[in-house]
């Protein structure tokens, strides 16, 4: 599952993910339209505007996407988040996901750890 922002940036583009994305059933995608969660984005945006770390230019485009939505959504619903974007101590030309997962305690996996939590096995076949 994911939300409606991811939905929604999925969709600008044409190409054979966005035509399945277009054709998804439409509980795929949670809304993010919830009091609690637009008030949890409020929060998160302004710890990461509020952060001299972060280029102004990278907290923008953090702004435009979906993530700072992402981590909203987890906190209010106590959900994990996935990504196989990495902690970056360091960064700051972008505004790394699991940095914000961090300072609002939102768990976190990537993918592979996802599978695995899920019992996921791929038999490889020569």
């Amino acid at each position: 599952m994911s939300i409606d922002r991811v939905r929604d940036e999925l969709v600008e583009h044409e190409d054979t993910l966005s035509e399945w994305v277009k054709s998804a059933p439409i509980g795929l995608f949670a809304t993010s339209l919830e009091d609690e969660v637009t008030n949890s984005y409020r929060k998160v945006m302004a710890w990461v505007y509020s952060n001299e770390q972060f280029s102004d230019q990278s907290k923008n485009e953090f702004s435009r996407g979906a993530d700072g939505w992402l981590v909203a959504y987890a906190e209010v619903h106590n959900a994990i988040l996935v990504t196989l974007e990495r902690y970056a101590a360091e960064a700051k030309n972008r505004v790394p996901l699991p940095n914000v997962c961090e300072q609002f305690g939102v768990p976190r996996l990537d993918t592979f750890e996802m599978l695995g939590e899920l019992g996921v096995h791929f038999h490889w076949e020569p």
